[in-house]
C-alpha cells in the first residue's frame, strides 16, 4: 500500500481523479441515453474544464490559510506543476469549448460563470461564491447536476422535458450528499473564515442525517425511474450501489479523516457509478 501512496498523492493533488470522475459521469449519462459507450468532445471538455477549475482553486489556495488535513505533501512540493497543469487544462478546455455545438456552448455559460465565481475572488473584499454563507453547497450540487444530466441531453439532441427534472433531482441529491461530506471535512476551517455550512450550523451528526435523507430520497427516485422503465436494470443496480456506498462513506466521515478518504473514496463515487453501469451491463 505504501508503494501506491505516491500515485494517490498525484491523483488527489493534481485533481486528475476528480476530472476522470466528472468525465466518466458524462460518459455514463450518454450511455443511458443512447445505449452505447462512446468517446466524444463533451466528455473531453468536461475532463479539462474540471481539471482547470479545481487546479485554479488550488493555486489560489496557496496564498490562503488552508485546512492542513486537506493538504498532501505532493501539493505542497509541486506548486509550479499545479500552476502549469491549470494553464494547460485551461487552454485545452478553451479550444474544445469552441468545438462544441453552439447550443452546448450557450448551455455552459451560466455553469461556467458559477464555477469561476466559486473559485475566483470576484466579489468585494476578495470573496468567492464559496465564501457566501449557505450558498456554497447549493451552487455545487446544482452545477454538477446540470452538467451531468442536462448537458448530455443537449449534446445528443434530446429535448429537455419534465422527466429531465426528475433525473436532475436525483443527481442533485447525490451531489448534495457528497458536498455535505466535504463540508464535514472543512467544518473547522469554514467556521474560522466565517463561512456557515450545514455541519457548522447544525452540527456534524445533523448534517450527516440530512445527507443520508437526501440519499434515501435519491434511491426512491431511482427506484421510480426503474419502475417507469427510464432506467435499465444495469443502470439502476449501479445507481443503487453507488448511493449506498456514498451513504456509508458519509456515515464514516469526520474532520479527522485522511485526505484519501475524501479525495479518493468520496470523489471516487463519481467513478464507481459509471464503472458499475459498465460492469452490470457486461455481466447482464
Amino acid at each position: 500500500m505504501k508503494q501506491l501512496a505516491p500515485i494517490g498523492d498525484v491523483l488527489m493533488g493534481s485533481n486528475l481523479w476528480l476530472a476522470i470522475g466528472a468525465s466518466s459521469m458524462i460518459s455514463a449519462s450518454i450511455f443511458c441515453l443512447k445505449g452505447a459507450w462512446e468517446w466524444n468532445e463533451l466528455e473531453i471538455w468536461v475532463f479539462f474544464a474540471t481539471l482547470s477549475l479545481y487546479n485554479w482553486h488550488r493555486v489560489l489556495g496557496f496564498k490562503k490559510n488552508r485546512p492542513n488535513h486537506t493538504v498532501t505533501t505532493w501539493v505542497d512540493s509541486h506548486h509550479q506543476t499545479i500552476l502549469v497543469l491549470a494553464l494547460l487544462a485551461s487552454f485545452c478546455a478553451g479550444v474544445l469549448y469552441l468545438l462544441l455545438p453552439l447550443k452546448v456552448q450557450l448551455a455552459l455559460l451560466i455553469p461556467c460563470a458559477l464555477g469561476l465565481s466559486y473559485s475566483l475572488p470576484i466579489f468585494p473584499k476578495q470573496k468567492r461564491l464559496r465564501d457566501v454563507p449557505r450558498l456554497k453547497i447549493l451552487v455545487l450540487a446544482s452545477v454538477w447536476a446540470w452538467v451531468v444530466v442536462c448537458l448530455p441531453r443537449i449534446f445528443t439532441n434530446i429535448p429537455l422535458s419534465p422527466i429531465t427534472g426528475v433525473f436532475f433531482l436525483e443527481k442533485w441529491l447525490f451531489f448534495f450528499a457528497i458536498a455535505i461530506g466535504f463540508d464535514i471535512r472543512d467544518v473547522a476551517f469554514d467556521l474560522s473564515q466565517g463561512v456557515l455550512t450545514l455541519p457548522g450550523k447544525l452540527g456534524i451528526k445533523a448534517a450527516k442525517s440530512i445527507g443520508i435523507l437526501a440519499l434515501l430520497l435519491a434511491i426512491g427516485i431511482g427506484t421510480s425511474l426503474y419502475a417507469g422503465q427510464y432506467y435499465s436494470l444495469s443502470v439502476y443496480a449501479a445507481d443503487l450501489v453507488c448511493l449506498m456506498c456514498t451513504g456509508l462513506l458519509l456515515l464514516l466521515a469526520s474532520p479527522e479523516r485522511s485526505p484519501a478518504f475524501f479525495n479518493l473514496l468520496l470523489d471516487g463515487m463519481l467513478i464507481l457509478q459509471p464503472l458499475g453501469i459498465w460492469f452490470f451491463s457486461f455481466v447482464g
